[in-house]
C-alpha cells in the first residue's frame, strides 16, 4: 500500500512538472492568449485518453506513466509544430503554412467555415476535414484544434491497442493483463514515425483510432475463450464506431477491416459465422455510406488494386529518393500480377525499412523525427522471430490472428510497389502483439538461445541493409549534381 501511494504521488508530481514545463515553454515562445489556448487544448488531449484507460479494468500506474511519457513527448512536438507553422511572416493560427495534403484538407475546412479561400478540388475523402469545419464552428478557426484532436486520437489508438493486446493474449500467457497492455502500449509509443504522422494535420490520426476500435473486437473473436460466439452490445458499437470513421475518413480501409472478418471467422466457422456476419453487415453498412461521400467510385478502388490508371503517375515515379529504388524495381505497375506477386518479398522489405532513418539536407529535429524507425525495426524484428520459428509450433502458436497485419501488409506493398510505408501506419500496431507474446515466452525461459541468434543475425541484416541503402542514395545524388553541375556554363 505504501509502495502504491509512493507510485501515485510519483506519478502526479511527473504531471504536475510536465504541466510546468509546457505551460513555460508556450508562454516562452507564444502570445498569452495563443498559450493558454495551447496549454489548455494540449491538456485536453492528454487528460481525455488517460481517463479512457484508467476506467479500463487492467489499468496501472506503468500505463498511466507511458501515456504521460508519450504526451508528454507529443506536446512537445506540437508545440514546436505550431512555432514553425504559425510564427513565421504572414502566417497565423488561423491561416497556418500548412503544405501539401495537410494544406488541402485546412484549406476545404476554412473554405466550408466562412469561404474564405478557394475549395481544394483534390479531397478524396471529406471526413476528416468535415471534423476540422466542425471544430471552427465550435471553435473558431485555428490549426490548434485539429492538431490537439489528432493528439487525441492517437492516444486513444494506443490504449485501445493495449487492451487487443491484453484481450488477445491474456488467455495464453501467464502474466497480469497490466503487464502486457502495458508492454503494448509502451512499444506503440516507440513507433516514432506512427506518432509523427499522428500529430499531423491529416487523417492518419483517425484511422489509427478506427483500426484500433474494429481490431479491439476482432481480438475478442481470436481469443481462446468460451465467449467467442458471442457479440456484446458494446463491442457491436465499438466496432461501428470505428467503421464509421474509417468509413468518412479513409474508405478504403473498411477492406482491412473485411480481411480481418474473413480471417477470424474461418478460424472457426461453426462457432462465429452468426458474429461474422453481423460484423461484416456493419462495416458494409459503413462502407457503403461512406463511399457516398467519396470521390474514388468501386471502379476506381479496382483500378488502383490492378495498379493502372494513375498508380504510375502518383507511385513510384522514378524522381526524388525513391529513383534509385525504381531503377532497380522497374516499370512495376506494367508487371503482371504473377510477375508483381514474385516480387512480393522483396517489396515487402522496401515497405519495411522506409523511410530511412537519415535525412540529406534538412537535420532539424521535426524532419529526423518522423524518421526514427528503430522502434519499429525492433518491434518488427521480434515479431519475426515469431513468424520464422514459433508459428508452425503448435503449443505456442497465436491461432490466426498473427497473419492479419501479414495480409495487410502485404496487400498494401503489392498495391503501391513498397514505396509508401505511411500507408501501412495503422497496421504497423497489429504486429505488437505478436512481439509481446514473443517477450512473455522470453521472460518464461523459453527460446531464449534460438531468439538471441536471431537478434544477432537480424542486426547484422538491419545494419548492412541501411548502410547498402544509403550508399546506393548518395551515389545517385552525387551523380544527379555531377549531371546539374555539368549543364552549367
Amino acid at each position: 500500500m505504501i509502495a502504491s501511494k509512493k507510485a501515485s504521488m510519483a506519478l502526479w508530481t511527473t504531471m504536475v512538472l510536465a504541466i510546468v514545463a509546457l505551460a513555460t515553454a508556450a508562454a516562452s515562445i507564444f502570445a498569452p492568449d495563443d498559450a493558454a489556448r495551447i496549454i489548455a487544448a494540449l491538456l485536453v488531449a492528454g487528460a481525455v485518453p488517460m481517463l479512457v484507460y484508467g476506467r479500463c479494468r487492467n489499468a496501472s500506474a506503468g500505463g498511466m506513466w507511458v501515456l504521460l511519457v508519450l504526451w508528454g513527448f507529443m506536446a512537445m512536438v506540437g508545440v514546436m509544430q505550431l512555432r514553425e507553422w504559425c510564427l513565421m511572416p504572414t502566417f497565423s493560427f488561423d491561416s497556418p503554412d500548412l503544405k501539401s495534403d495537410a494544406g488541402c484538407y485546412y484549406n476545404w475546412a476554412i473554405h466550408h467555415y466562412n469561404g474564405s479561400v478557394p475549395e481544394p478540388k483534390s479531397i478524396v475523402f471529406k471526413g476528416f476535414p468535415l471534423l476540422m469545419t466542425l471544430l471552427f464552428h465550435l471553435l473558431g478557426p485555428n490549426v490548434l484544434w485539429p492538431l490537439t484532436m489528432n493528439m487525441m486520437f492517437t492516444l486513444l489508438a494506443v490504449v485501445v491497442g493495449g487492451q487487443a493486446c491484453w484481450r488477445l493474449l491474456h488467455p495464453v500467457v501467464d502474466y497480469k493483463g497490466s503487464f502486457t497492455s502495458t508492454l503494448a502500449m509502451a512499444m506503440t509509443g516507440t513507433l516514432m514515425y506512427y506518432v509523427s504522422q499522428g500529430l499531423a494535420i491529416q487523417k492518419e490520426a483517425s484511422i489509427y483510432l478506427g483500426m484500433a476500435l474494429t481490431t479491439y473486437v476482432l481480438a475478442g473473436m481470436a481469443k481462446h475463450a468460451d465467449d467467442r460466439c458471442r457479440l456484446t452490445l458494446r463491442d457491436a458499437l465499438l466496432f461501428g464506431l470505428g467503421c464509421i470513421i474509417m468509413g468518412f475518413v479513409r474508405t478504403t480501409f473498411l477492406y482491412c477491416t473485411f480481411v480481418g472478418i474473413g480471417l477470424m471467422t474461418a478460424a472457426h466457422p461453426r462457432l462465429l459465422w452468426r458474429k461474422g456476419c453481423i460484423l461484416l453487415t456493419i462495416a458494409l453498412a459503413a462502407f457503403t455510406a461512406g463511399n457516398m461521400h467519396a470521390l474514388y467510385s468501386l471502379e476506381q478502388h479496382m483500378v488502383i488494386m490492378e495498379g493502372s490508371g494513375a498508380m504510375s503517375r502518383t507511385f513510384l515515379t522514378g524522381h526524388g529518393p525513391s529513383a534509385p529504388y525504381m531503377m532497380l524495381l522497374g516499370p512495376y505497375f506494367s508487371f503482371s500480377v504473377l510477375h508483381r506477386l514474385a516480387l512480393l518479398p522483396f517489396v515487402m522489405s522496401v515497405q519495411f525499412f522506409i523511410p530511412f532513418p537519415w535525412t540529406y539536407n534538412n537535420f532539424d529535429f521535426l524532419r529526423l523525427f518522423l524518421r526514427m524507425a528503430w522502434g519499429w525495426y525492433i518491434i518488427g524484428g521480434i515479431a519475426l522471430f515469431y513468424y520464422l520459428f514459433l508459428s508452425w509450433r503448435r503449443p505456442v502458436k497465436l491461432g490466426v490472428w498473427p497473419w492479419l497485419p501479414v495480409v495487410l501488409f502485404a496487400g498494401i506493398a503489392y498495391i503501391i510497389g513498397g514505396s509508401v510505408n505511411r500507408y501501412v501506419l495503422p497496421i504497423e500496431p497489429l504486429f505488437v502483439p505478436v512481439a509481446v507474446y514473443v517477450v512473455c515466452l522470453l521472460r518464461q525461459g523459453l527460446f531464449r538461445k534460438p531468439f538471441a541468434a536471431w537478434a544477432v543475425f537480424f542486426v547484422a541484416v538491419v545494419v548492412v541493409t541501411l548502410a547498402v541503402c544509403h550508399h546506393i542514395q548518395i551515389e545517385y545524388f552525387e551523380s544527379l549534381d555531377a549531371y546539374y553541375r555539368s549543364l552549367m556554363p
